[in-house]
């Protein structure tokens, strides 16, 4: 990947850039899992009656969204070492999930020239949360909505 540098480092346009990439991939990813979700999931809902079905489904949509999160993780990871700000795969993938998630912990930093896509990653991780919480939210209201009522 040739993205131009000042003196060997990335540029503070190419974080800009590269960052705005990879939160508007996570979009689609995060889109695309989200439509695939409504076309099986809602169908899987209607005949259900008891709560432990209605449990199962509703662990079944968390896990579907996590692993849509697991993807996004790995296309950060993968990126920054694309770029060689990581020497190894495992150290990648750590620095996303935790920057991902903005957990944070600060035992692996990005060097200064890279730590705008640390922040856009963060950033990023927050909305996509958000968003999953809004889908399993919407997704427990229309499981658990009484029988009587329509499913939207």
């Amino acid at each position: 990947m040739a993205w131009k540098t000042k003196g060997g480092k990335a540029a503070l346009w190419d974080d800009i850039v590269i960052g705005a990439a990879l939160i508007g991939w996570t979009a689609i990813v995060h889109g695309a899992f989200m439509v695939v979700g409504l076309k099986i999931f809602p169908p899987a809902a209607r005949n259900l009656r008891h709560h432990i079905g209605r449990a199962v489904l509703i662990t079944v949509i968390v896990l579907w969204f996590f692993m849509a999160t697991i993807l996004e993780a790995w296309s950060w990871a993968v990126v920054y070492r694309m770029l060689g700000i990581f020497a190894d795969m495992e150290t990648a993938l750590y620095f996303s999930t935790v920057c991902f998630t903005t957990l944070g912990f600060g035992d692996i930093i990005l060097d200064q020239h890279y730590r705008l896509l640390g922040a856009f990653q963060a950033a990023g991780g927050m909305v996509i949360f958000g968003w999953t919480t809004a889908m399993v939210f919407d997704a427990v209201q229309k499981v658990y909505r009484p029988h009587g009522e329509a499913h939207k």
